[in-house]
């Protein structure tokens, strides 16, 4: 007779992490180690998450990942930047930031206007006085892309300028989950460029200080646990794999095992296996059961008096 065990969803939280990183750093809500009760084994679905949208969409340098907070010009006063500091922006807060700031640079011309079209999004910065955006000569941190400006300087014969694109606050798209293990190895579901490889993507889908919210409904993420481990270190990272600053708000995400026996390592026996090896073991998983592609339960006869609801 086979045996039966009850398998559990598994909770990670940033609430309860370690007050330091298992392979060096400083523990954060976007950078931190968890020990886990049980250990992880086996094929895990993210079902769920839940995290703050706390990252700056104006930013300094990141790491290796540029800012996009400088803007670069010149008039008569010679040549000038304006660092944006970094935060949380509207479109009006931020053409209202760069245009007083325009105006306060030491030696500018002071006559500066920032606005942005009623129907087309451009932004159009203009002046009393001739003046050049140099962003071709300065690219640094750059705020030429979310303000819609190319990276090419301007003539410098015209007290007006507009961007080619419009102005774009977007300026981060995707979160990157990164999840490792005890000796620093990547569980790996996503890779982007530039041998770039994460755990999970998860969309920004919503505002400023909104909680991006993520289940399996959207699409099916999915990594495996070769062995035992109850000791991983999760990140938050950009597309190019540097640190996100999300401010130290607390999130967190729930893993879901997936109970099939060609999705699990055999060969393993452990008390502490969140999904155990499954060889005349019953799986009953105490959440949710496995639905076929027609939503049904596979061999299951239902009752013609029975409603299925989903």
């Amino acid at each position: 007779m086979s045996s039966t065990s009850i398998v559990s969803d598994v909770l990670i939280s940033s609430a309860q992490r370690q007050s330091t990183v298992q392979n060096g750093g400083i523990a954060s809500s976007s950078l931190f180690t968890v020990i886990l009760d049980n250990s992880l084994f086996g094929r895990y679905q993210l079902k769920q998450i839940q995290i703050p949208n706390t990252a700056y969409n104006v930013f300094a340098v990141n790491g290796s990942s540029a800012g996009n907070n400088i803007i670069y010009f010149s008039d008569s006063g010679g040549a000038h930047t304006y660092t944006v500091p970094p935060g949380y922006y509207t479109n009006t807060t931020l053409l209202s930031t760069l245009q007083s700031g325009m105006n306060g640079a030491v030696g500018s011309i002071g006559t500066y206007v920032v606005t942005q079209g009623a129907n087309n999004n451009l932004v159009t910065i203009s002046a009393g006085a001739n003046f050049t955006l140099t962003f071709g000569t300065n690219t640094v941190n750059s705020i030429s892309a979310v303000i819609g400006f190319t990276n090419v300087n301007t003539s410098g014969s015209a007290s007006t300028y507009t961007g080619t694109y419009p102005l774009n606050l977007r300026t981060i798209q995707n979160l990157f989950i990164v999840v490792t293990n005890s000796s620093g190895q990547i569980y790996k579901n996503v890779f982007g460029a530039n041998q770039k490889q994460y755990t999970f993507i998860v969309p920004v889908l919503v505002n400023t200080s909104d909680i991006i919210f993520f289940s399996e409904d959207f699409f099916r993420q999915q990594f495996v646990v070769g062995s035992p481990e109850n000791i991983i270190t999760v990140s938050v990272v950009d597309v190019n794999g540097n640190s996100l600053n999300i401010q130290n708000v607390d999130w967190n995400f729930i893993l879901s095992p997936i109970l099939d026996n060609s999705s699990v390592l055999t060969g393993q026996s452990s008390s502490s296996i969140v999904v155990p090896n499954q060889n005349n073991t019953t799986v009953v998983p105490s959440s949710h059961v496995v639905l076929d592609h027609k939503g049904v339960i596979p061999n299951t006869i239902y009752p013609s008096s029975d409603i299925l609801r989903f």
